[in-house]
């Protein structure tokens, strides 16, 4: 951590890493918080913005970084994150009592496409629960991590301290009760939820149903699911309830197709007042904006109800527009759709 001052008020300048479900983001922060813990739980703080920052496509067959500069990540999709450099202090007498006083337990987390093997400092006597629902934390801090990146196994790495977003935690367990000799695999993340692994044929029979794909064979469809989950460029995500899959104003690269629940499409006034646009439920598509170029999004999208969404990143949609161009025509047509339904409910609600 470099500082620009220690005294009480000053801005303190945090490196950080930053890991989104495709991306790799690094930089400087400018906070008033002395710890990159508050700074990642300040609860004023929707958005971070980094400068100096690169970014790297997790799923790219290069792992080149690009320089962007200043860049605004929205805090909600930060699945990890850690400070670059931990720099070693005494801790004051008072907090090194606090943490001799804790429970030291070693825990596996899936936060997808994330696996944490690590250890969590926990209250004596409080559950895994307590420590998830922590009403003061978003992200949870884990020590002597080893980070398995599900979609690429290339790309683990073991971090002496990482937080994790508690919104994204699909499953938390003692590793004492995993065998360790096995893949970490959940048998249920979460209740009503079909297993998390991607098959390509279930997903191109349900795609293969919706609007937009209905026209493409089930056959070729999977096949070209197949290649593109290999490539990082296709995916399922889970929301519970009350999650954000983004915020109006930030920035996206992914179409989204809801395979079940249910979603709400708003907007928010200078008050923070919430005007609801449009529901979204299985079959429906959202999202579609991004992948034409105009990146920064109008609306939000928040989940009413535990969700699964597939989400298809831009580069896989421009290859299977050029596989199937039977798809430019339903892509186009939702498009129009979406737009003028969309536009109307946003002049009733705010007159915009």
């Amino acid at each position: 951590m470099q500082t620009v001052s220690f005294r009480p008020g000053e801005v303190y300048v945090v490196y950080g890493v930053f890991f989104t479900a495709h991306s790799r983001y690094t930089g400087y922060v400018y906070t008033r918080q002395f710890r990159f813990s508050d700074m990642m739980n300040d609860l004023d703080q929707e958005f971070i913005r980094l400068q100096d920052a690169t970014f790297q496509r997790l799923h790219a067959a290069r792992q080149e970084e690009v320089q962007a500069g200043s860049l605004v990540l929205n805090r909600d999709q930060i699945i990890l994150a850690m400070p670059r450099d931990i720099a070693g202090y005494e801790r004051p007498p008072d907090r090194a009592q606090m943490v001799a006083e804790r429970e030291q337990l070693k825990v596996i987390i899936e936060a997808w496409p994330f696996t944490v093997d690590g250890t969590i400092h926990r209250v004596q006597g409080a559950g895994l629960i307590d420590y998830i629902h922590d009403p003061l934390r978003l992200f949870l801090p884990v020590t002597q991590c080893a980070v398995a990146y599900n979609l690429n196994p290339n790309l683990n790495f073991q971090a002496p301290f990482v937080l994790v977003n508690r919104r994204r935690v699909e499953l938390m367990v003692e590793a004492t009760a995993v065998g360790r000799r096995q893949p970490i695999r959940p048998t249920e993340v979460l209740k009503n939820v079909e297993d998390r692994e991607f098959r390509p044929e279930a997903v191109a029979a349900f795609l293969a149903s919706t609007p937009m794909f209905k026209s493409i064979l089930p056959e070729a469809l999977a096949a070209a699911c197949e290649d593109l989950l290999g490539r990082g460029l296709m995916g399922r995500r889970w929301y519970r309830a009350g999650t954000n899959v983004f915020t109006a104003g930030g920035t996206g690269d992914m179409l989204y197709i809801v395979e079940s629940g249910r979603l709400v499409a708003y907007v928010a006034d200078y008050e923070n007042r919430e005007y609801p646009l449009a529901t979204f439920l299985q079959g429906d598509l959202f999202g579609e904006m991004a992948i034409l170029g105009d990146t920064v999004r109008t609306f939000s999208v928040r989940a009413l109800e535990h969700s699964v969404l597939i989400g298809i990143h831009q580069e896989a949609v421009l290859e299977l527009v050029k596989q199937f161009p039977s798809l430019v025509t339903n892509l186009i047509n939702a498009l129009v759709q979406r737009h003028g339904r969309l536009a109307e409910a946003r002049r009733a609600a705010i007159g915009t």
